[in-house]
């Protein structure tokens, strides 16, 4: 069993519904910012969620359970990718992309 908040992490437009239920929001508005909010996270946070973007900006981290979000309407695998000069959460993974062992797999990071 665990026992411990939940905090979520990502774009801010994508953090209402959780912050309704009662989540610790980090909104991030860049990759720096999903940074940062990783390790602003509050002790007693036992559960992280991520939305896709955070989650791939985020890359592979240990020491607390994470788990994915799903992309929202209009945000598919293919929306928003960003080449080398773009920047910001534009698009987030597919549904796809969401399983394996990855990073925008759901388990401990």
């Amino acid at each position: 069993m665990i026992t411990g908040g939940v905090a979520v992490i990502g774009e801010p437009v994508r953090l209402a519904g959780p912050a309704l239920a009662g989540a610790v929001v980090l909104p991030a508005a860049d990759e720096a910012g999903v940074r940062a909010a990783w390790h602003a996270l509050p002790d007693g946070i036992a559960v992280v969620i991520l939305t896709a973007w955070a989650a791939r900006t985020l890359g592979p981290v240990t020491g607390r359970l994470t788990v994915v979000m799903p992309a929202g309407p209009g945000e598919g695998a293919d929306a928003g990718r960003r080449g080398s000069g773009g920047a910001g959460p534009a698009g987030d993974a597919g549904p796809g992309e969401l399983g394996g062992a990855g990073p925008g797999a759901a388990g401990e990071r």
